[in-house]
């Protein structure tokens, strides 16, 4: 059964480009029997290696031409031809709508990867320059298989070498339980997405607990700071916050960039016409912007981002409490990494790894630019 990658698309005379491409699940690579390969200008990558390392179980119901993936409690059925995928979840069912059907081509079974694992809260990204795919995700312990063959149009066998061999399973559990997701291995720089660290709140690594909510700004720290002064991780400066005796996610300010040998600085210059007042305890920067225009929020980013390259905390507080980085600009778009991005910062503007703000947590949940809170600005000691 194989899989259709619908993130990217490329032309077919970039065939040989293909076979350097791997997949890794949490960090783990993914070994295939059959190589990545391109039709029809879209990226095909085999299936059942890819949902097995995330532990879910894959069925195949004959009959009705349905394809059932599983994990936990969480199950997604889709039909072959069908642009309706349905979701079952404790909390009831849906139906979502997809841009690729899952379709029969030359005997195998083909699905948009994307829209199947983020239903199990796992997050894809696209490294152009690695030829490389990471899919994260919190793993649960695989469901029982219904032992069926998998009849024709399916596959008919599975490949027979041996797996790469998975870290202990964790529990069963809802990716939107409160519980500490097993920790993996994550590169202590993280990854670069518009030039700048990236870390996802969910992340395993960091074993966060609530699939990391509520760690917006500890991983919006870590990003900053791990491309001020380096090696800086989420976990690093949670841990700040845990042994001055408080949750992970409570953010001492100046304990956290003082820890790091960075320091507080205003993010504009205070004879800017858009600064209002600096509040040095937490590092913060009011703008003036007293009829909260669109406008004038943007041009004091460009401002604070000119005045510092390496990026700047935005805060949002009023009704969706939020913290991302602002990484860079261009014309009047303001880019962003945002740690807990609905689409894993995979190129959701049709430019990879440039996230505009109507594409991160308090934009798309139809919020203003112009209603952030203040914004804070680092530097090296």
């Amino acid at each position: 059964m194989l899989l259709i990658l619908s993130l990217m698309a490329f032309h077919a005379d970039a065939q040989n480009a293909f076979d350097e491409i791997s997949v890794y699940c949490n960090n783990v690579k993914v070994e295939f029997s059959v190589l990545p390969v391109i039709e029809d200008g879209r990226t095909l990558v085999p299936v059942r290696p890819v949902l097995e390392a995330m532990n879910c179980a894959v069925r195949w119901k004959g009959e009705t031409r349905t394809i059932e993936v599983q994990s936990g409690s969480i199950i997604v059925e889709l039909v072959i031809d069908s642009d309706q995928m349905l979701v079952k979840k404790n909390t009831g069912n849906r139906t979502v709508a997809l841009d690729v059907p899952p379709q029969i081509i030359q005997n195998a079974t083909f699905l948009p990867i994307r829209a199947v694992v983020e239903e199990f809260g796992a997050t894809v990204q696209w490294n152009g320059d690695a030829q490389r795919i990471d899919i994260t995700y919190a793993k649960g312990v695989r469901p029982t298989e219904e032992p069926t063959a998998e009849p024709t149009p399916m596959p008919t066998a599975r490949p027979t070498a041996a797996p790469t061999a998975k870290p202990t399973a964790s529990p069963t559990r809802d990716p939107d339980a409160e519980t500490t997701p097993t920790p993996t291995e994550v590169p202590k720089g993280g990854r670069i997405q518009n030039g700048h660290t990236f870390y996802y709140q969910s992340e395993p690594a960091w074993g966060f607990p609530g699939n990391g909510s509520g760690y917006c700004w500890v991983c919006s720290y870590a990003m900053l700071l791990n491309d001020t002064v380096g090696d800086v991780t989420p976990r690093d400066v949670a841990k700040v916050n845990e042994e001055l005796g408080v949750s992970g996610n409570f953010c001492y300010h100046t304990a956290i960039v003082n820890e790091f040998d960075a320091k507080f600085v205003p993010a504009l210059s205070t004879d800017s016409e858009y600064f209002e007042r600096y509040d040095a305890g937490k590092g913060a920067t009011y703008i003036n912007n007293p009829e909260e225009e669109d406008e004038v929020a943007v041009a004091a980013l460009k401002e604070a981002l000119k005045r510092n390259p390496a990026g700047v905390l935005v805060r949002f507080d009023k009704r969706y409490p939020h913290t991302v980085v602002a990484v860079g600009f261009e014309g009047d778009t303001i880019y962003f990494n945002d740690p807990a991005n609905k689409n894993g910062g995979v190129n959701v503007s049709g430019m990879n790894g440039k996230i505009p703000f109507e594409n991160i947590y308090p934009g798309y949940k139809g919020v203003p630019i112009s209603e952030l809170s203040f914004i804070q600005a680092i530097k090296k000691k």
